[in-house]
């Protein structure tokens, strides 16, 4: 925690200091959506996994449950995947159009 907050402020400094404030923003902002959509996309496999497998052995309940788990699971990833490219979009926009 201490390491991100110092990350931070030497991203807020350099950008006061540098001619694009975006840049080591943006370099800070890339690591971290790379990371969180590997530890994302890990939980959400797991996930599908344990499923698939509470799905293949078990009863007629457990089969309906893990059907639910699998749907709320996909929607999460598509949730996850297109916020981030979202936001690295947008984040482009900005840098490339200015907010005018």
């Amino acid at each position: 925690m201490i390491n991100l907050l110092n990350q931070l402020r030497l991203a807020y400094f350099t950008g006061l200091a540098a001619a694009d404030p975006f840049t080591a923003a943006k370099g800070l902002f890339d690591g971290w959506a790379g990371k969180f959509r590997l530890v994302a996309t890990g939980v959400f496999v797991l996930v599908l996994v344990i499923s698939g497998i509470v799905y293949s052995a078990g009863g007629r309940e457990l089969k309906g449950a893990a059907k639910k788990k699998m749907g709320d699971t996909i929607i999460g990833v598509i949730v996850v995947s297109g916020g981030a490219m979202f936001v690295a979009w947008l984040l482009a926009f900005v840098q490339q159009n200015g907010l005018n």
